[in-house]
């Protein structure tokens, strides 16, 4: 009596290829009292559960080399025995087979590095994963870092999927270069090598001019003031400077004047003649001002004094009804400038004045 075979056994994968595995398998113990016509082999995804036919076989042939898969998925696969009879039981797989190549170091990251939080000694580096993981999982990335492109360092290493690293106890405003490899494991990859980044501390507001604040050229209504550069420029370049002035009996500053460039020289004008002053001066960047250096109290008057009076004793003569010749020395002091003429009066029931001119 003869019937359907019975089960293939004991089948196998090998020779696993990214697209291609080869299955192997043993015949079935009974072959139904006929002979083995073929081998069906079936296979379905382990997403999808749908069996479909994948090949076919002669019944001398005990081995499939199954292609056109997708690497990274899993497959079962199953054999049936064919005979005469009919179709037997299958022998199936309990395991998935998943398509892989022979696994290698990893491609380059794809770039390119770039930097972001820069500060005055550090910076942080981001990168993407590479396109080609060797065939089997990234495990982390290796940072490194370099002045002279000649000798590297190591910065540090990352778990898989970390694709940012901050890099610290860097040199400020120094170039840096810096390279990432991927790793898994099989080995490292090529690197990935960035452009130079010059850590620096981020602009701010520059420090206080440094003084004294000095006054030049007093005048009237106006006085000139002059003062240092800040030593701090708050690492952006100072613009120009703003002045500001106060009433040493008030408490409210208010604007003064605003230099058109980076020169420490101004001139304040529309002052109170006799009255003190404090002044004030902030530098100024792209970023902000920043803190006042403040003068002591500065007297707006004019430069120059009254004269000293005239030196007498004062000689009349020549006296007519209406004249008189009168004659003095001059002034000891004449106050700064020079005496331009003098004036003299005459008091009587009437008071006339008269000038005379200096010679």
């Amino acid at each position: 009596m003869t019937e359907p075979p019975g089960p293939p056994e004991s089948i196998t994968a090998a020779d696993s290829t990214a697209n291609s595995v080869t299955l192997k398998w043993k015949p079935p113990k009974t072959d139904g009292g006929l002979p083995i016509k073929e081998y069906i082999v079936e296979r379905r995804d382990k997403k999808y559960g749908s069996w479909i036919k994948q090949d076919v076989t002669r019944g001398s042939v005990l081995t499939l080399e199954v292609t056109r898969l997708t690497e990274g998925t899993p497959y079962f696969f199953r054999v049936f025995a064919e005979n005469e009879e009919g179709i037997g039981a299958p022998c199936e797989m309990t395991e998935p087979v998943i398509p892989m190549r022979e696994p290698k170091p990893p491609g380059v990251p794809i770039g390119p590095i770039k930097f972001r939080d820069i500060g005055e000694d550090f910076v942080t580096l981001d990168w993407h994963p590479p396109k080609d993981p060797g065939g089997i999982p990234i495990i982390g990335y290796k940072v490194d870092v370099t002045r002279d492109l000649d000798t590297w360092t190591e910065v540090a290493t990352t778990d898989c999927g970390i694709t940012s690293v901050k890099a610290k106890e860097l040199v400020p405003n120094k170039k840096h270069y810096f390279r990432v490899f991927a790793i898994n494991r099989i080995g490292n990859s090529k690197p990935l090598e960035s452009e130079p980044v010059v850590p620096h501390r981020p602009p701010g507001a520059p420090g206080k001019p440094v003084g004294p604040i000095e006054a030049m050229d007093i005048e009237r209504e106006a006085v000139t003031l002059t003062w240092n550069p800040p030593e701090d420029d708050g690492g952006s370049e100072i613009t120009h400077y703003l002045l500001e002035k106060r009433d040493v009996m008030r408490a409210h500053w208010s604007h003064a004047e605003k230099t058109s460039s980076p020169t420490c020289k101004a001139k304040v004008k529309n002052l109170t003649e006799g009255t003190e002053f404090y002044f004030r001066v902030m530098a100024v960047n792209k970023m902000a001002a920043g803190i006042p250096l403040e003068s002591r109290p500065i007297l707006v008057k004019s430069p120059f004094d009254v004269p000293s009076p005239p030196v007498g004793p004062l000689a009349i003569s020549n006296v007519t009804d209406s004249t008189a010749d009168l004659e003095w020395k001059p002034s000891e002091d004449d106050g700064g400038s020079p005496i331009l003429h003098y004036a003299s009066k005459s008091v009587n029931q009437d008071v006339v004045y008269g000038d005379v001119q200096v010679q």
